[in-house]
């Protein structure tokens, strides 16, 4: 387990956010209130994406709150999901990075030229250095 900052923990969920087709609605709708509540203030495309990015996903948790008590039903276990802030604590693994396993290592496909199709072969463990891709 590993403990993650608030700033952090908060640009991942708004990546997830973000980055969910569920999602999408929420976010199209939140822009477009912010575009009326500043209409005919000076301020910039850019000024405005930060602003989304910075409340989207305290009012996203409103909002589906607010759905969630008009019709539980309507909302999906995603959106009831992605509506709460995910935990400060993180799982985290520590892997092995040497590449032990010798699927990964053999058997990989050296070109000496981009538009050559033959290829040499490289076998496990042979040393490729000194092989580039000439143009």
């Amino acid at each position: 387990m590993k403990s993650v900052e608030e700033k952090e923990r908060d640009e991942a969920h708004l990546h997830v956010l973000q980055n969910n087709s569920e999602v999408h609605p929420y976010i199209m709708m939140h822009k477009e209130l912010l575009e009326r509540q500043y209409q005919g203030k000076k301020k910039s495309a850019q000024w405005l994406i930060g602003e989304h990015n910075r409340l989207f996903a305290n009012w996203f948790e409103k909002m589906v709150s607010v759905e969630m008590m008009e019709n539980a039903k309507n909302v999906s276990e995603t959106i009831r999901w992605l509506a709460s802030k995910p935990s400060f604590s993180v799982l985290t693994y520590e892997g092995d990075t040497t590449l032990e396993n010798p699927s990964f290592c053999s058997n990989i496909p050296i070109c000496d030229k981009v538009d050559d199709s033959e290829c040499i072969i490289a076998s496990k463990r042979q040393n490729v250095e000194g092989i580039w891709i000439k143009n």
